[in-house]
């Protein structure tokens, strides 16, 4: 079975988080960029590959809290934006939900330098935790299909807030195993495994039924599963793209230290 290692893929990288998005490839796997929807940065491909010791546990990419213990996030929609009111509430009614189950705060942005900006690009994509300055977070709403709705939208802020997928988590080849030859050629960069110096769970276990979780069939060449669990009751509950698990809410509210 072929491995990939973080060498091997750092100048694939380089140039797969400038890839034009694969048609036909299902929305969330088009936007062309590290793990499909993960626009990264320089320093943060760097600090993955390279340093191996960013990401989740990097500060640097963190929201930063007000004095009352709350994490105002700014965010406009681009002016011109296809959204009809039907997705403009599904943004806000998901944004509602991390704002629920944790001390997030979605809010628009005035004159805020920082802030996510939500438009209609090429897939569902989003840059991953606070970047400095304007930061493009797509949902893409079209005849032909859309992201805008409440699972993915979640997905995508979760994304924007510091999290990277679940099934990158270091301790993941003890839940699930990985289908390389049921991976379409050029894509098995999408399922390396994170040194735990770089990805944390917060006090948390590997997430079966976290909204960061790939799909069974993920970047699928053949429609044969690319993930398979080592329990089979647990098959058909990686992908969901409902709701937050139980696990997603504790990880964002460990990582900010929500009170």
């Amino acid at each position: 079975m072929k491995r990939y290692t973080f060498p091997v893929w750092l100048s694939a990288v380089y140039v797969l988080c400038n890839a034009a998005p694969a048609v036909d490839l299902p929305l969330e796997e088009q936007g062309g960029f590290f793990e499909g929807d993960m626009n990264l940065t320089p320093s943060q491909i760097r600090d993955i590959f390279v340093n191996r010791n960013a990401g989740l546990l990097n500060t640097n990419y963190r929201w930063t809290p007000d004095s009352m213990g709350f994490v105002p996030v700014p965010f406009l929609i681009r002016p011109a934006t296809p959204y009809a009111q039907a997705q403009h509430s599904t943004i806000r009614l998901a944004m509602n939900e991390i704002e629920r189950n944790t001390c997030l705060r979605f809010i628009p942005r005035t004159n805020q330098r920082d802030y996510i900006e939500i438009f209609s690009g090429s897939g569902c994509w989003s840059r991953v935790g606070r970047n400095g300055g304007p930061q493009e977070l797509s949902l893409a709403h079209s005849a032909s299909g859309t992201c805008v709705t409440n699972g993915i939208v979640i997905h995508e802020l979760i994304h924007a807030l510091g999290f990277y997928h679940m099934q990158s988590s270091p301790n993941r080849d003890n839940f699930v195993r990985i289908n390389y030859e049921n991976i379409e050629n050029g894509m098995e960069h999408n399922f390396l495994r994170y040194d735990s110096n770089a990805v944390g769970l917060f006090s948390t276990t590997y997430d079966i039924e976290s909204i960061m979780h790939y799909s069974r069939s993920a970047f699928s060449r053949n429609g044969r599963d690319t993930i398979t669990t080592f329990n089979p009751n647990h098959q058909n509950r990686i992908g969901q793209r409902i709701r937050m698990s139980q696990g997603d809410i504790t990880r964002i509210r460990n990582m900010y230290n929500c009170r």
